[in-house]
C-alpha cells in the first residue's frame, strides 16, 4: 500500500476520533439539565437516552448532530481526494470516538446515528427506506433498541451488496462491516433484555430529580 495513503489514512483516523468524541448527548444534558445523562437511563449519551432524562426537542438536536457527525469524514474524503478509503476509515473512527471517546472518560453512545451519517452519504435512497423500517419497528413495538439493531444490520447488508454489485467501491467495507459488528456488540445488553422482555420501551422516561 502507497505510503501516502497509509499517513493520510492514519490522519483521518485520529481527526474522526476527536471529532466522534466530541459527545453531544453529554454537551446537551448538561445545557438543559445541569445533568450527566450517563449517569441515568441507559448510561448512554445517544438520543434515546435524552429522550428518556431530557425530552423531545433536546433529543431531535442530539440525534442530528450525531448523524452530521457521522458524515462529515465521507464527505470531507469526497470533496478533497479522490481515495475512498480515507472517508471509509474515517467514518469507522467516528463510531469509535463516539463508543469510547476520549474526551469523556471513555463513556460515550452506542454508535448508530453517527452510523447512520455515514450510510446516508454513501447510499441515500437505500438510507431513506431503512429509516421508514426503523420507524415502522418503533411504532409497531415501542423499542427503539429492536429497531436499531434491525436497521443496522439491514444496513450492513445493504452496503456489503452494493459493494458486491460496484455501486460502491470496496474500500467502503472498512466502515460497513466494522461498525455494524461493533454497534451490534454496543447492543448486546438491550438484546438479552429483550429476549427476556425487560427492555424499556419509547415513552418511558426517567427520572433525574431535576
Amino acid at each position: 500500500m502507497d505510503i501516502y495513503i497509509v499517513i493520510v489514512s492514519c490522519i483521518f483516523a485520529f481527526l474522526a476520533y476527536l471529532l466522534g468524541s466530541i459527545q453531544i448527548g453529554l454537551i446537551v444534558s448538561m445545557q438543559f439539565k445541569g445533568i450527566d445523562v450517563r449517569q441515568y437511563g441507559s448510561g448512554k449519551t445517544g438520543s434515546t437516552n435524552i429522550l428518556r432524562t431530557i425530552g423531545v426537542l433536546p433529543a431531535v438536536l442530539v440525534i442530528s448532530l450525531d448523524i452530521i457527525k457521522g458524515a462529515i469524514p465521507i464527505i470531507v474524503s469526497n470533496i478533497f481526494f479522490d481515495e475512498v478509503i480515507f472517508g471509509a476509515v474515517g467514518a469507522m473512527f467516528v463510531i469509535v470516538g463516539h463508543c469510547w471517546p476520549i474526551f469523556a472518560s471513555f463513556k460515550g453512545g452506542r454508535g448508530v446515528a453517527s452510523a447512520f451519517g455515514g450510510f446516508v452519504v454513501l447510499a441515500p435512497l437505500p438510507a431513506l427506506i431503512i429509516v421508514c423500517i426503523g420507524i415502522a419497528i418503533i411504532f409497531f413495538t415501542r423499542y427503539v433498541s429492536l429497531a436499531s439493531i434491525t436497521t443496522v444490520l439491514i444496513s450492513m447488508s445493504t452496503i456489503i451488496f452494493l459493494v458486491g454489485q460496484g455501486s460502491l467501491a470496496i474500500e467502503i467495507l472498512l466502515f460497513a462491516i466494522p461498525a455494524g459488528l461493533l454497534i451490534e456488540f454496543n447492543h448486546l445488553d438491550n438484546m438479552k433484555r429483550l429476549a427476556k422482555g425487560t427492555e424499556s420501551k419509547l415513552g418511558n422516561k426517567v427520572d433525574t430529580g431535576k
